[in-house]
């Protein structure tokens, strides 16, 4: 133990590092229908599988406002070379405010306007200094 003490530091600094990353949090289809609690200001992602060639996107419904907003555009990864090819979709949030906020979302076919969604994602927000 003795030995280790003076390793303390390091450690303490390593774990301080790793608290207050700059990587965003990531919610996945494992976190549909959860509550989830953020720091204000914090950004995360939302990242679901998607396969745009066959017809079918993921739509945010609600972005959560007023405690959560959406940043940007939602970013398509492929997973695969070959095109067509499914892959996953991150949709970018802040926490901008205190509060609770509801993310929506739902996995249709724009063009299939009266049908209901293959799948829907929701996630609560819940926003703290």
């Amino acid at each position: 133990m003795a030995r280790l003490l003076p390793l303390l530091p390091l450690l303490l600094a390593g774990l301080a590092a790793a608290a207050w990353s700059a990587e965003p949090a990531r919610f996945t289809k494992d976190d549909d229908g959860c509550t989830v609690t953020v720091r204000l200001g914090a950004r995360f992602t939302v990242e679901l599988a998607e396969n745009p060639s066959t017809g079918y996107s993921w739509k945010v419904v609600s972005a959560g406002a007023p405690a959560v907003r959406q940043l940007g555009e939602p970013a398509f990864r492929q997973d695969g070379r070959l095109r067509g090819s499914a892959g996953t979709l991150a949709i970018p949030f802040e926490a901008a405010a205190e509060g609770r906020g509801a993310i929506a979302l739902a996995y249709a076919r724009p063009f299939e306007k009266d049908a209901k969604p293959a799948a829907t994602f929701a996630l609560t927000v819940v926003v703290e200094k």
